[in-house]
């Protein structure tokens, strides 16, 4: 017998969904806002992944054009 508390699971703000070449679609993910801050955390496939938002200020663009 363990001791430990058994909370249940957050449920996701998002779900990610793929449409494949017959239009049928299947999840393939979930996302969460993050409890650290603003952004969120992805998981598709089993990778994880996280979002932030844009700084407010734009980056600056390169010499070159690219």
């Amino acid at each position: 017998m363990t001791t430990e508390i058994q909370t249940p699971k957050e449920l996701p703000a998002f779900y990610i969904f793929v449409r494949d070449t017959n239009g049928e679609s299947r999840r393939v993910g979930t996302a969460w806002n993050r409890r650290q801050g603003r952004g969120i955390e992805i998981v598709i496939d089993n990778s994880h992944y996280v979002g932030f938002p844009p700084n407010k200020r734009p980056a600056p663009a390169s010499e070159n054009g690219a």
